[in-house]
């Protein structure tokens, strides 16, 4: 039995939907509680935010899989209080906990995108703190948020930004050689994007077109040479702000 850590979210669908109950358990939590699951031995592979790969030495990357975007990723964004309050004026923002990545990815848009001094703003963790002016979540809370028009696309914003793709996670295991958990994880993937028809019509909690566009058009299931890239300039802005000395090296299971 192939033991899994996987977020809760719509966008693990077509990785995970056509995965064998028989061969394959899957224990679904928050991204922030993921890289434990795995770190402890208690899952052979999680898909991790990338985050979690500059910062554990012994992960190593399942090649070729990744939930990535190349634009607007609909499920990542920073919703306003005010839409004429310009991001350049904003100073308090609340940071959704389960996801480190975005998280940073934010930091970096403001400090890189919009030449925001990090020091003089404030990441607030108290969802009901009177003073927050804007408010990053993600996953399902950001596909459900009723004023989607008061919002940024963290995607949609690095992509204008670089114009490389944006990885938010990948599958990822401590074994160098776990090739059977990358088989079925690969034979999942094609399976979930080419029966993509039947995810929609058993999920019944979004409708059904915007779904679709969601998972065929906003969110990438491939990591490529491009997305790689996009990955090491993420890591190159990413380094001065939370002190990354070393040099990024990408560890793959072979």
């Amino acid at each position: 039995m192939i033991r899994l850590g996987c977020v809760p979210y719509l966008n693990a669908l077509p990785l995970t939907y056509f995965l064998d109950p028989n061969q394959v358990e899957i224990l679904h939590r928050p991204p922030a509680q993921l890289k434990e699951l795995l770190a402890s031995g208690r899952v052979d592979a999680a898909l991790l935010p990338i985050v979690d790969y500059f910062e554990n030495h012994d992960f190593h990357l399942i090649p070729n899989l990744a939930i990535a975007s190349k634009g607007p990723v609909l499920s990542v964004k920073l919703f306003m209080k005010d839409l004429n309050q310009p991001i350049e004026k904003l100073k308090y923002f609340y940071l959704d906990s389960e996801s480190k990545t975005s998280q940073s990815l934010l930091k970096v848009l403001l400090k890189g995108r919009f030449s925001r001094p990090l020091f003089e703003l404030q990441f607030l963790k108290d969802p009901g703190d009177p003073r927050i002016e804007a408010s990053l979540l993600i996953g399902d809370k950001a596909l459900n948020f009723p004023f989607p028009e008061n919002a940024l696309d963290l995607g949609e914003a690095w992509w204008g930004w670089t114009q490389k793709p944006f990885v938010f996670a990948t599958w990822m295991t401590r074994d160098p050689s776990a090739k059977a958990v990358t088989r079925t994880l690969q034979k999942a993937r094609e399976e979930g994007l080419k029966r993509l028809d039947e995810i929609v019509e058993d999920t019944p909690m979004m409708p059904p077109p915007f779904l679709k566009e969601y998972l065929t058009n906003a969110v990438q299931y491939y990591m490529g040479p491009e997305e790689l890239e996009g990955i090491r300039l993420f890591y190159e802005h990413l380094k001065p702000i939370e002190g990354y000395s070393h040099e990024l090296a990408f560890r793959f299971v072979s």
